[in-house]
């Protein structure tokens, strides 16, 4: 691990999260409610910049929260993790 958080750090930082995610939901709500008739290259652009903010701060985290070694086994954890998903579901089915 290569920072340690106290509880004020894990605060501020889901804060951070919950705002930038507002922001990209409200934009595909708003896209998707086609109230942007005549200006879907503006918000488009609006909601690809929220994206890439939410996408740097949750990097920022991980990289704060863990070393390479540790979000290497961490991802491949949750890849094992869904392929047991899915084999489980054709096992169910079929």
């Amino acid at each position: 691990m290569k920072k340690e958080f106290g509880a004020e750090d894990y605060v501020e930082c889901a804060d951070s999260l919950l705002r930038s995610t507002r922001i990209v939901v409200s934009n595909l709500a708003f896209n998707a409610a086609g109230l942007n008739e005549g200006e879907e290259d503006l918000h488009r652009e609006k909601l690809l910049k929220s994206i890439s903010l939410l996408k740097m701060k949750v990097d920022g985290l991980l990289e704060a929260l863990a070393d390479e070694e540790e979000i290497e086994r961490v991802n491949h954890a949750l890849a094992e993790d869904s392929i047991e998903a899915i084999l489980k579901s054709i096992r169910k089915e079929g």
